[in-house]
């Protein structure tokens, strides 16, 4: 009766942490972020995918963007609920692994991360991921118990959407079959046909994206190759990124977290011989992955999000640790949860007052809607206005100007003199050029026209200068500048 406790108490936790993200995604004062204008403009035109990413992002969104809600918290509703889809999967993982008690605070670290905060009020493609993998983790685990052969299926369809979320989800077989291979308990699974089918429903999920790749040039393998150039375009060691690596993930996690994570994972590796399959399952989900993008920001800038899925495991390895031997007496479970559900919590009131503060965490999510306010009405006050162009220099302005501007009007991002395609906006048909519509293009803030503008126009003048405050510590300046004329669009053809 008494471990049924831990049971209600998560559900109680739940409510409150759905209840909680729910508010935030509709009332807080942010504005979408560049990034998630971006993946609701691939939302308006689904495919099997798309310039960056796989298309998951997209699919998710569309839904969300057709509610009858208007403004950004409908699409972040999508955000808020896959965090509830995430927590739901910890805690199941947990419990499966090592009873409810270690569901519950496996729940809970992994709900006071304060990244968590941030993955159930931003839609990115990490929201789906989180909740993808973790859900995989636990449909994994259940299957190599045994039981219903159901789960292995089941744990194809998960881990082949999220492959669909996103590319880092490749490492999920490679460590299934590294744990059934370093498990004596679990070879019995390598002579089974059902983890190679599970594999193969996997990867034929992912064919109609590779499909589409392949008729795009590969283009979205092209665009993630970049990220592994190292430093300045050559490998060498840079003890500068390491420590900038670290420190993000002490933020993103909290510290105490952090540290607990990886004293739970150093505990583990050190009794290899004598772990339980459930121990070196959690294990080998967390430290090699770990340790291996550890060791790859030595040689190169890691973005702080790369390793996330890899905490998933980690973390209910913390709880199973706590409950096995105890904590060190600095990071007992309540400590830790509290610190990282009071960076959460600063995090929400820097969402609603940072504004009013000498630095706002959240700069980026705000002035967007203003300056499309501003920006629309310079393009409503134009006199005589036949067939008009909206252009962007940069792929973040088109899209919060697509999402802002009222009816959400189709934006192109104006690509100057380049030839090699930079965003999804390169893949997507020019405007068209019959008849000779006008362009009102929008840049950062300039005086003079970009230089190749005038090829393109039959006359170019300058039309208005905007300039909205996002924070005290930011302001959004644009250079609106109107062809009269357009001509031609670079890249396609010129008069």
């Amino acid at each position: 009766m008494g471990d049924r406790r831990w049971e209600r108490r998560f559900w109680l936790l739940l409510a409150g942490l759905t209840a909680l993200r729910v508010a935030a995604v509709f009332c807080l004062p942010l504005d979408l972020s560049p990034d998630e204008a971006y993946y609701w403009e691939w939302s308006r035109r689904l495919a099997w995918g798309y310039y960056s990413k796989p298309p998951l992002i997209a699919w998710v969104i569309w839904p969300f963007a057709h509610l009858p809600i208007s403004g950004p918290g409908s699409i972040r509703l999508a955000a808020a609920l896959l965090a509830t889809l995430t927590t739901l999967a910890t805690f199941l993982l947990g419990r499966a692994v090592g009873g409810r008690a270690v569901g519950f605070w496996a729940a809970l670290l992994s709900a006071a991360v304060p990244a968590s905060a941030v993955l159930a009020l931003i839609i990115t493609i990490d929201a789906p991921l989180m909740a993808l993998w973790t859900l995989s983790l636990y449909l994994f685990w259940r299957a190599v118990q045994g039981g219903h052969r159901g789960w292995w299926p089941a744990v194809g369809l998960t881990a082949g959407l999220a492959l669909l979320a996103k590319q880092t989800a490749a490492a999920f077989w490679p460590l299934a079959f590294l744990f059934l291979a370093a498990t004596p308990s679990e070879r019995r699974w390598l002579r089974s046909p059902w983890p190679y089918l599970a594999c193969l429903i996997s990867l034929l999920m992912l064919v109609p994206t590779l499909a589409w790749n392949m008729r795009h040039g590969w283009i979205t393998l092209h665009h993630t190759s970049h990220h592994f150039r190292g430093i300045e375009g050559q490998a060498h060691l840079s003890p500068a990124s390491l420590l900038t690596f670290v420190g993000s993930q002490i933020g993103v996690l909290s510290p105490l977290i952090w540290l607990g994570a990886w004293w739970a994972m150093v505990a583990a590796a050190r009794r290899w011989a004598s772990t339980a399959p459930e121990e070196r399952f959690l294990l080998l989900f967390s430290l090699p992955p770990l340790a291996g993008i550890t060791g790859l920001s030595l040689l190169q800038r890691v973005n702080a999000n790369w390793p996330a899925p890899f905490y998933a495991a980690a973390l209910v390895l913390l709880a199973m640790e706590a409950r096995r031997a105890g904590w060190p007496r600095p990071l007992r479970p309540k400590a830790a949860a509290a610190l990282g559900g009071a960076m959460t919590l600063l995090l929400y009131a820097g969402g609603l007052w940072g504004n009013q503060l000498p630095w706002d965490p959240a700069c980026r999510l705000r002035g967007w809607r203003a300056s499309a306010e501003r920006i629309g009405g310079v393009v409503q006050g134009l006199p005589g206005r036949g067939p008009l162009v909206l252009a962007a220099r940069r792929r973040q302005v088109a899209s919060e100007l697509a999402f802002y501007l009222p009816g959400h009007p189709t934006l192109y991002h104006w690509p100057g003199e380049s030839r090699r395609i930079k965003s999804q906006y390169g893949l997507w048909p020019p405007p068209p050029l019959e008849p000779r519509p006008d362009m009102v293009l929008v840049t950062k803030r300039r005086r003079e026209p970009p230089a190749e503008l005038r090829r393109y126009c039959r006359q170019v003048e300058p039309l208005a200068q905007v300039e909205v405050e996002a924070c005290p510590a930011r302001r959004r300046a644009f250079s609106l500048f109107l062809c009269r004329g357009l001509q031609g669009w670079p890249g396609v053809g010129s008069r």
